[in-house]
């Protein structure tokens, strides 16, 4: 029964399927919870608002506290299940994220953050109808090198070091 209620929507529980540890399953409950049309959301950060996701920045006398925002505790719990099942994955991006995250904030957050992740790449898939395409964890690694070194020259910089290119 529920898969006849899905046959209009084989096209999008294909493209979800392509996201590493995301089954036809998965996709059906996220479809279900968000629905196909992401007109309704302007931005990736509307939709992980929407559903709870977004981390929360809550800073007082210098205390932070992190709490994400109310949303739609269904779609949020299933995203964080399913985040736990795609990090098994080893040489996935959403594996990389999770223990590049897990190391400063512990596993609970860091699968919120996979979780948030998740969500966002459903978004994008949903919105182009373009499969998912996972990147070498090297290719990957390397953006992330880059990114490291633009910080830190930027730093640099900031506290009024002059840089140059060696030779």
């Amino acid at each position: 029964m529920i898969d006849e209620a899905c046959q209009e929507y084989k096209r999008e529980i294909e493209l979800l399927d392509s996201i590493p540890g995301i089954d036809k399953d998965i996709a059906k409950a996220i479809i279900a919870e968000i629905g196909i049309k992401m007109n309704q959301f302007a931005t990736e950060k509307h939709l992980t608002s929407w559903a709870g996701m977004s981390p929360g920045n809550n800073e007082s006398a210098g205390v932070k506290k992190g709490k994400s925002t109310n949303g739609n505790r269904a779609l949020r719990a299933t995203l964080n299940e399913y985040a736990w099942t795609c990090i098994r994955n080893k040489k996935s991006r959403i594996s990389a994220t999770y223990w590049r995250f897990v190391k400063r904030m512990g596993p609970q957050k860091a699968i919120h953050a996979v979780g948030n992740l998740i969500l966002r790449l459903c978004y994008h898939i949903l919105v182009s109808s373009i499969e998912y395409e996972e990147r070498e964890k090297e290719d990957y690694e390397k953006i992330l090198q880059k990114k490291k070194e633009e910080r830190i020259i930027k730093e640099l910089k900031k506290v009024r070091y002059k840089i140059g290119v060696a030779s």
